[in-house]
């Protein structure tokens, strides 16, 4: 998945900073904010990571707006 860098530091610092309830009886746990209470597999669907992450104003070689072909 190709995620912008602004979309992605916000999602990495809402994951970083929400925190986690591990209920040791049970072997899983939650991670919970002040609104809802998530597993692992909602997080990761609310706030995607993605695997490849496009710096703005990026354009790479060949394909720049202008059509001029850098090299």
């Amino acid at each position: 998945m190709n995620q912008p860098l602004n979309e992605y530091l916000k999602n990495k610092e809402i994951r970083d900073n929400m925190p986690f309830t591990y209920l040791g009886w049970i072997g899983t746990g939650f991670y919970s904010d002040k609104d809802n209470v998530l597993s692992h597999e909602d997080l990761t669907k609310a706030y995607p990571l993605g695997e490849k992450v496009t710096l703005w104003n990026y354009n790479p070689k060949g394909e720049n707006p202008d059509r001029k072909r850098v090299v």
